[in-house]
C-alpha cells in the first residue's frame, strides 16, 4: 500500500469519526439551558458570546433536559453554583442570582429523575462586572458549546479541503508526486498545530495579565479604604479640637467673668473705708469682704490655671459636690455685696431661712450664682429701692428667689435672658459694665447641679430669678 493511500485511509476514518460523535452526542440525554433572561429580559442566543451582566442586574436560567422523546415533567435539579458556594436541590426549572460582586461564577445543573436515571450535566459561566471595567476573567479556552461546534464544523471543513485537495486534483489530471502532497499536508498540519499554540499562548499571556491588573485593582481599592479612613480620623480628631477649643473658650468668658465680681467688690469695700464715721464693727465686716473677695479671686485663678494644663475640659469635673450650709454661703455673698449696695442706695434684705439643713452641693459654685444674681439686681436698681433674697425647703428640693423693685425687662428681654451674650436692652443705673456672661453663667451651673432657674419680670415693676436645686440632705444639723 502506498504513502498516499495509508493517508487517505487516515483521514477518511478520522472524517467518520467526528461525524459519527456529532450524531450520538446528539442524541444523548443531557442538561440544557433552554432561556436565560437578564432583568426579566430574554437573552437572544446566549451562548453566542460570554454572558455578561452588572452587579445590580438579576438572572435567571431556566433549565430542562434535550433529549425530545421525553417530557420534562417530575425531574428535580441539582444546583452547584461559584464551587459549592450554593449547593442544593430544587423542583423548579429555574434559578435566579442578584447582587453578586464582580468575578466570574461558574454554574453546573443537573436534572434527574431518580438516582438510577441521572441525566449529564450542564456547566456554564457567566460574568459579573461594572460597565466601566475593562478586564474580563474569562478563559479563552473555556468556550461555550456553539463555539466548540463552530471550531470542530472548521476543522472538518479543513479535512474536507484537504480531501478535495487529494482528488479532485487527481481528477483535473494535475501532476503531484507523492512527496509533495505529503509536504503539504505536512504543512497544513503545522500550521494548525502553530495556530494552536499560538492560541494557547495568546491565552496564557491574557490570563496572567488579567489577574496582575486584578492584583493592581485590589491594592488601589485597599489604598483608597485606608485614605478614607486617614480622612475619617481626621475629621474626628478636627471636630474634638473644635470642641475643645469652644470648651477652653467658655472657660476664659466664665473665669474673666466671675473675677470681675468679686475684685468690684473690693473696690467698693476699699472705697467704704475711706467713711471715718464707720464702727469698729462695720471695720470688720468690711475686713471680712475683702478676705472672702480675694478667696474668690484666689480659686478661680487656681481653676483657670489648671483648666489651661489640661488638655481637654471635663464638664462633669467642673462641679466638685460636697455637704456643706448654704447659709454660710448666702451670709458671704451679703457681706461681699453689702458695700456695692450701700454705695449704689439700695437696700440689701437677707430673709432666708435660719434654719437651712445642711445638704449636698458645691459651695463655692451656688456662691458664684447668688452673687451674679445679687450683684445684678443691684446693678439695675435704682436708689431706696430694695434687694430681698427669701430661701426655703423641703425633703426633695431647695428653692432660692432674688427679688427686686428696679427697672425690670422687656418681653424681648425676656426671651435672651440665659443665652450667652445676650445683653438686655435696659441699661446699668450706675453706668457699669456689662458683657451678657452673667446670667448664662448661672444658667449652667444650677443646671450642673440638676436645678432649674426661670425669671418673672415687668417693666418698671422689677423682677424675681428662681432657683430650684434637689437636695440630699444628709444632717439635720444647722450652722
Amino acid at each position: 500500500m502506498s504513502r498516499e493511500t495509508e493517508i487517505k485511509i487516515q483521514l477518511f476514518f478520522l472524517l467518520l469519526l467526528i461525524c459519527t460523535s456529532q450524531i450520538f452526542s446528539s442524541n444523548e440525554i443531557k442538561t440544557d439551558i433552554t432561556s436565560i433572561t437578564i432583568n426579566n429580559v430574554v437573552l437572544e442566543n446566549p451562548f453566542a458570546s460570554d454572558i455578561i451582566i452588572e452587579p445590580n442586574d438579576k438572572i435567571t436560567f431556566h433549565f430542562g433536559k434535550n433529549y425530545k422523546f421525553s417530557s420534562n415533567k417530575g425531574l428535580v435539579y441539582l444546583i452547584n453554583f461559584n464551587n459549592g458556594e450554593i449547593k442544593k436541590t430544587i423542583k423548579e426549572n429555574k434559578i435566579t442570582f442578584s447582587k453578586l460582586k464582580e468575578g466570574v461564577y461558574p454554574l453546573s445543573v443537573q436534572a434527574f429523575v431518580d438516582e438510577n436515571n441521572e441525566i449529564i450535566p450542564l456547566t456554564i459561566k457567566f460574568i459579573v462586572r461594572t460597565k466601566t471595567s475593562e478586564f474580563s476573567s474569562s478563559q479563552l479556552l473555556n468556550l461555550p458549546p456553539i463555539a466548540i461546534y463552530i471550531l470542530l464544523s472548521i476543522l472538518l471543513l479543513e479535512f474536507i479541503l484537504i480531501l478535495y485537495l487529494l482528488f479532485i486534483k487527481r481528477d483535473k489530471k494535475l501532476i503531484i508526486t507523492e512527496q509533495e502532497e505529503f509536504v503539504n499536508l505536512d504543512q497544513a498540519y503545522s500550521a494548525l498545530k502553530k495556530s494552536y499554540k499560538d492560541l494557547n499562548d495568546a491565552n496564557r499571556t491574557l490570563d496572567f495579565n488579567i489577574k496582575k491588573m486584578q492584583r493592581i485593582i485590589g491594592n488601589l481599592e485597599n489604598a483608597n479604604l485606608e485614605l478614607l479612613s486617614q480622612k475619617e480620623s481626621l475629621l474626628t480628631k478636627k471636630t474634638q479640637l473644635e470642641e475643645l477649643h469652644a470648651q477652653k473658650e467658655e472657660v476664659y468668658a466664665i473665669a474673666v467673668h466671675d473675677l470681675k465680681n468679686p475684685a468690684a467688690a473690693i473696690r467698693g469695700l476699699i472705697e467704704l473705708l475711706d467713711d471715718y464715721d464707720l464702727t469698729a464693727q462695720e471695720q470688720q465686716e468690711i475686713m471680712e469682704g475683702i478676705v472672702a473677695s480675694s478667696e474668690s479671686i484666689f480659686k478661680l485663678t487656681a481653676e483657670l490655671t489648671e483648666s489651661i494644663s489640661k488638655e481637654s475640659i471635663d464638664n462633669e469635673k467642673a462641679i466638685n459636690l460636697e455637704t456643706a450650709s448654704l447659709k454660710k454661703v448666702i451670709d458671704t455673698v451679703f457681706t461681699i455685696n453689702s458695700a456695692y449696695a450701700n454705695k449704689k442706695g439700695v437696700r440689701l434684705i437677707n430673709r432666708s431661712s435660719k434654719s437651712l439643713p445642711n445638704f449636698t452641693f458645691d459651695p463655692n459654685k451656688m456662691k458664684e450664682v447668688l452673687d451674679n444674681l445679687i450683684n445684678n439686681a443691684i446693678k439695675f436698681g435704682t436708689k431706696d429701692t430694695e434687694v430681698i433674697l427669701e430661701s426655703f425647703f423641703t425633703d426633695t428640693k431647695l428653692t432660692v428667689e432674688i427679688s427686686d423693685n428696679g427697672v425690670g425687662m422687656s418681653d424681648e428681654d425676656l426671651k435672651k435672658i440665659f443665652s450667652k451674650g445676650g445683653k438686655l436692652s435696659a441699661k446699668p443705673t450706675g453706668d457699669e459694665s456689662s458683657t451678657g456672661l452673667g446670667l448664662w453663667i448661672v444658667k449652667k451651673l444650677v443646671e450642673a447641679h440638676n436645678g432649674k432657674i426661670w425669671v418673672k419680670s415687668k417693666l418698671e415693676k422689677g423682677s424675681t430669678f428662681v432657683i430650684e436645686i434637689p437636695t440630699n440632705l444628709t444632717s439635720d444639723k444647722v450652722d
